[in-house]
């Protein structure tokens, strides 16, 4: 009797198949380097952020945030999901587009990391002072808080 069909299991213990290589592929590729994939050090995300806000990308500072944020300009904080959240953003840059956006050394403790920054924006006034707080959540850093407050002329 003429066999048409290969004799061999479709999955081998020996050889790993198309199929094994597809799917260790997606899971690397959906669910490791995304979101919750691999651990980005909370300082390469304080980077990340410093040059979205020098180029106005709302939806770049927000990249690695928190469900939801505390944003304060000028004033009281209000908690905002990550939509609101680059609507009141995308808002701040339009009114005040950056000239200069610097950071300085963070601060650092087992779950927070903090920095300290000076926004400089068209205006030649007093540059605003910028204040960041990330957060350890399981094994990510995320964006929790921004706050900018205006400077005192000195």
């Amino acid at each position: 009797m003429k066999r048409t069909y290969i004799e061999r299991p479709i999955f081998s213990s020996r050889r790993p198949t198309l199929a094994l290589y597809i799917g260790l592929t997606a899971l690397f590729v959906f669910g490791g380097v995304g979101r919750a994939g691999a651990q980005v050090r909370g300082e390469e995300i304080l980077s990340a952020v410093q040059h979205a806000f020098a180029r106005s990308d709302a939806a770049a500072v927000l990249d690695r945030s928190a469900d939801h944020l505390e944003i304060a300009l000028f004033g009281p904080g209000t908690l905002y999901s990550r939509a609101q959240a680059q609507y009141v953003l995308q808002g701040f840059f339009k009114e005040y587009p950056p000239d200069k956006v610097v950071f300085f050394r963070p601060s650092r403790n087992e779950s927070s990391l903090f920095v300290v920054g000076a926004y400089r924006y068209a205006v030649k006034e007093a540059p605003c002072q910028l204040f960041f707080r990330l957060r350890m959540r399981d094994t990510l850093w995320e964006l929790r808080e921004i706050r900018i407050e205006r400077r005192n002329r000195e």
